[in-house]
């Protein structure tokens, strides 16, 4: 693990506190600057900002006593200096049907509905750690399936996934069984394609809870399970 990833949603990286640091915002992934405060964490604007790392980790702010820098800023500045940005835990919302239809002597499936991902906390990783691991799914909506649905399914073929979870995740440094997977399964799903698998999915991402609500107006189906 990274000196300066997430443990729990703390930092862990263990060294004397003496000002000139760098926070973070876990929940949007948004970056401060400070010269000096000397806390693990503190609190600004009803927001809970963690230490990260020292005043060298992303450039020298010299003479900068204090300083935020919003989202896109953020991804842009830890790049620079070597790092990434990334969510670590997510909640994702999925309504999909899945439905074979015959073409005479072929048959093809074609994938149909809505996923949605709202990134619930982020971290920060070397570059190097470009290898996204999932560690950890909870299961938070799942309905019951009625007869109708069973009959649905015998008489159509159709799949359907109607689930709301909640995904953990780390980074890693790619291995080569990493980088082969990652070919193998672009060409498993060129080849899905080619024999008739159809994948027409929405899916949308919200970097925030806070841009979730807004593109909802308040009645998005995973309020309920916000934390």
């Amino acid at each position: 693990m990274s000196p300066y990833a997430y443990c729990n949603n703390s930092p862990t990286i263990n060294v004397d506190l003496d000002g000139k640091d760098w926070y973070m915002h876990s929940e949007t992934g948004e970056l401060y600057f400070s010269k000096n405060r000397d806390q693990w964490q503190f609190k600004l604007n009803d927001r809970i900002y963690y230490r990260i790392g020292d005043n060298d980790m992303l450039g020298d702010m010299k003479d900068v006593t204090e300083r935020a820098y919003n989202y896109d800023e953020s991804l842009s500045l830890a790049q620079d200096n070597g790092y990434s940005i990334n969510p670590i835990q997510e909640i994702l919302s999925e309504v999909s049907r899945e439905q074979p239809y015959s073409t005479g002597k072929k048959s093809i499936t074609v994938t149909t509905g809505e996923i949605e991902i709202i990134n619930e906390k982020y971290g920060i990783f070397p570059v190097e750690k470009s290898e996204k691991k999932n560690f950890k799914t909870d299961p938070l909506y799942k309905p019951k399936y009625d007869v109708v649905d069973y009959l649905d399914a015998i008489a159509t073929g159709a799949k359907k996934v109607n689930l709301i979870e909640r995904n953990y995740f780390t980074y890693n440094k790619p291995t080569l069984g990493d980088k082969t997977g990652s070919v193998l399964g672009t060409v498993y799903g060129v080849m899905e394609t080619m024999t008739g698998k159809h994948d027409y999915r929405n899916v949308r991402v919200y970097k925030n809870w806070n841009s979730y609500l807004k593109t909802t107006g308040g009645k998005g189906r995973m309020l309920l399970y916000r934390k």
